[in-house]
């Protein structure tokens, strides 16, 4: 049985036999390397601790381990380890429950995992839909793992004959243009040549880069932008560079937006988004609290095709992995996306005045479309959380916006309700 939630006094043992099963090589050498990576790149300290938060957290753990001989429980309420205990424990469930054959399949899966972020979101998202499903009582096997499909969960004991579910994690980056490791790269260098600027300001200056299509590839050629940058925002006014990109300036009053600063926040998300009118962009603020400050953001020209690669895989998914012999569904993770972030679209949807989201828009045009009709739903998940409940148990929490499809002929009553929580 899939565990679906964890008790702090069995995670010791949990991590244990974890090691010994997958190997604590794998996740001591992906730390090591990604510690060592961000010792010579600072500003990409954050951003490689986060995409690599699985490795990091099992190295800390063991790391802990080997020098207590077991994992001391005053240690397991970390709340940063939560999500590898939580994967440590519910792997362990689907290697064990497997056929010997089929368990070094899973295995050398988590071992590429620890070297690919995107590979180790799949997984996580995978284990967590399987959690929701058994949450609800349901059965749930893994198609792959015994070669009797190749999609990702059979959820038993729902509908007519069951439901077939494919998952799909989609990052920040995919679709996008201006990849989020680039922004950050290119923002330390517009940082060194405008921190000290920033630092004078008396007001709220925010900064667009629009670039013709991608961030210069080349170092050199991302020195020579920036410079030309800088001096167009020293200048004080908004210009055409020579690359093609246009640097747009504009003002805004700093008592307005009380927030501006680290750490990200929805209200942050929304502020930044309306200070320079674009819309989800990797954002670098600089300046003095309760003075003036700085905003940066880089965007293409190019209309980022985001929702359209959303879509184009769940097309995929539905018509390659699916096998169309009984009711399906497509359930998309949205790593860049909060609950707070995806309920705030669920809810503008709900409101008559309120025009549909892009996200509504498409997923109804895409559910009316041919080669559909044994689909009962497709859903799109918000970025996973764990949170710590009473007498030492961990779950997790998160969103799911669901769009049924109740004109599918594989429709049953028992497809109604299964996200309840947020239709």
């Amino acid at each position: 049985m899939l565990p679906v939630d964890l008790h702090t006094k069995d995670v010791p043992e949990i991590i244990a036999r974890f090691s010994d099963v997958v190997g604590v090589r794998h996740w001591i050498r992906r730390a090591a390397a990604i510690k060592s990576h961000a010792k010579g790149q600072p500003h990409l300290r954050e951003y490689l601790l986060e995409q690599n938060a699985i490795a990091v957290a099992l190295s800390k753990t063991t790391d802990i381990a080997s020098r207590y001989g077991v994992l001391p429980l005053q240690f397991v309420n970390n709340r940063e380890l939560y999500p590898a205990f939580r994967l440590a424990a519910q792997s362990l469930s689907v290697i064990e429950a497997a056929a010997p054959e089929r368990r070094s399949k899973f295995v050398r899966r988590l071992h590429g995992a620890f070297n690919n972020p995107d590979e180790m979101r799949a997984i996580q998202l995978e284990l967590g839909v399987a959690t929701h499903f058994v949450r609800r009582g349901y059965s749930i096997t893994w198609p792959e793992m015994d070669d009797s499909g190749t999609f990702d969960l059979l959820i038993h004991g729902v509908g007519a004959r069951g439901l077939e579910v494919e998952c799909k994690s989609v990052s920040n980056d995919r679709g996008r243009k201006i990849h989020r490791r680039d922004a950050i790269e290119f923002n330390d260098l517009v940082r060194r040549k405008l921190e000290g600027f920033a630092q004078r300001l008396r007001t709220g200056l925010a900064i667009v880069l629009t670039v013709p299509d991608r961030l210069p590839t080349a170092f050199q050629h991302r020195k020579v932008l920036v410079e030309e940058l800088a001096r167009a925002v020293i200048g004080g006014k908004s210009a055409c560079l020579e690359d093609g990109s246009e640097m747009r300036l504009s003002e805004f009053d700093v008592a307005e937006y009380p927030d501006l600063g680290p750490p990200m926040s929805p209200r942050l998300r929304a502020d930044v988004d309306k200070i320079t009118a674009t819309w989800n962009r990797e954002v670098m603020i600089l300046g003095r609290k309760s003075a003036g400050a700085l905003v940066f953001v880089i965007q293409s020209l190019q209309e980022d095709p985001f929702f359209s690669y959303i879509f184009n895989s769940v097309a995929e998914a539905s018509r390659n992995q699916l096998t169309k012999e009984r009711a399906g569904m497509v359930l998309v993770g949205l790593d860049g996306l909060s609950s707070i972030e995806l309920e705030a679209t669920a809810k503008q949807d709900k409101k008559p005045d309120e025009a549909p989201t892009v996200l509504r828009r498409k997923a109804s045009k895409f559910l009316g479309g041919d080669g559909t009709s044994h689909l009962v739903g497709i859903g799109f998940l918000s970025r996973d959380e764990l949170v710590p409940e009473e007498e030492g148990r961990v779950s997790t929490g998160g969103i799911a916006y669901h769009f049924p499809k109740r004109e599918s002929h594989f429709w049953h009553d028992d497809f109604n309700g299964l996200f309840a929580e947020s239709e």
